[in-house]
């Protein structure tokens, strides 16, 4: 399969400002450019003088003569340019998508041209072409793989603004991520409503997780010692940690044993700007010690699975109507199963009233 170089834009009749978007061909073997004549009809455009031109298509033995009125038209580009040849309007940049295939820049925008490999079209499927220009384009085919579920064809081509940015590119997904997957799909739990997950451990920093209560105490000291200057900031700080016990997303801890223990220091954001004023943090990557290892440390981080911001911009264009939705503390949604609970303990205050911590 062949596509041709083909690009949308704007043509209009300069004298009465009419106008019309039409997709163009630019063919480097012709010594003409033509029009149809609905499309000058619908431009109003000026009849000049009769021309006969004498046509010969590749391959054939006899030349066809045409008379025929021409005209004169104006272009829309994105670049300044002279006249209306192929050569100033086609530039010099070239892209290689894969074999044969390539994206060639143009004052139009991006040229999507050259050979496919037929044998990866879809049985039975048409061929759709999409061209968006310069900082929107996105060549779009039914002959390549798929992209983002908020377009029905997608390109197996790097986005061009991977060359243009910086070389800023998506990073792969590495066997360990697709280990870290199947430990993940395996372990999950669904019980009463709620996802139940396991931590992605390193097993050779596991063992260098220590206990450090005593560093989690002290920095409990320092955050309620910083609340109490506003009382109602430590009474909000509180609430927040009641009201996460109460809903089961906490609990309560009476035994001290157990194979694996970690406590999280936690301190407070107060933003005044926003409707959550106070928020809980927890410090995961605290250390008691440089020879120890925190609790980020001991997991692995897992594959990047943000959606891909082309796609999402796309799909917010492609329809009048969007809608979002926002999942109340989703992060709080997810619980850790039982044994894995012991590593993500902190201290909190029985009481915020006439509470001394020695």
């Amino acid at each position: 399969m062949v596509l041709m170089q083909t690009a949308r834009t704007e043509i209009l009749n300069s004298h009465n400002d009419k106008r019309a978007k039409v997709r163009i061909l630019l063919d480097c073997g012709s010594q003409r450019t033509y029009i149809t004549e609905k499309l000058a009809e619908k431009l109003k455009l000026k009849k000049e003088k009769m021309e006969e031109i004498k046509l010969v298509t590749f391959g054939s033995k006899d030349v066809k003569t045409v008379h025929t009125h021409s005209t004169a038209l104006q272009l829309k580009l994105k670049k300044h340019m002279r006249n209306d040849f192929y050569l100033d309007i086609v530039l010099p940049q070239r892209i290689e998508i894969q074999s044969g295939l390539y994206l060639l820049a143009s004052k139009l925008g991006w040229l999507l041209t050259g050979r496919t490999d037929e044998n990866s079209v879809e049985t039975g499927s048409e061929t759709n072409l999409l061209i968006l220009t310069y900082g929107d384009c996105q060549t779009t085919t039914k002959i390549f793989q798929s992209t983002d579920s908020s377009l029905l064809l997608k390109p197996e081509l790097v986005d061009l603004w991977n060359t243009e940015a910086i070389g800023v590119v998506e990073n792969k997904e590495t066997s360990e991520d697709k280990e870290v997957m199947e430990g993940f799909k395996d372990t999950l739990k669904f019980e009463n409503g709620r996802y139940y997950v396991t931590w992605p451990w390193k097993e050779e920093r596991k063992e260098l997780l220590p206990v450090n209560k005593e560093l989690s105490f002290g920095r409990l000291k320092s955050c309620v010692k910083r609340l109490r200057n506003k009382p109602e900031l430590l009474e909000k700080y509180d609430s927040i940690i009641q009201e996460q016990l109460s809903k089961g997303i906490i609990e309560e801890v009476n035994d001290t044993k157990g194979d694996l223990i970690h406590y999280i220091p936690h301190h407070a954001v107060i933003n005044p700007q926003k409707s959550t004023k106070v928020r809980v943090v927890y410090d995961a990557s605290s250390k008691c010690k440089p020879e120890y290892s925190s609790l980020n440390e001991c997991l692995h981080r897992g594959p990047v699975m943000h959606h891909d911001l082309c796609g999402l911009l796309m799909r917010f264009r492609l329809h009048k109507i969007a809608i979002i939705a926002d999942i109340e503390k989703a992060f709080l949604q997810i619980g850790l199963q039982a044994s894995e609970r012991d590593v993500t303990r902190f201290l909190w205050l029985k009481s915020c009233e006439n509470q001394v911590l020695t």
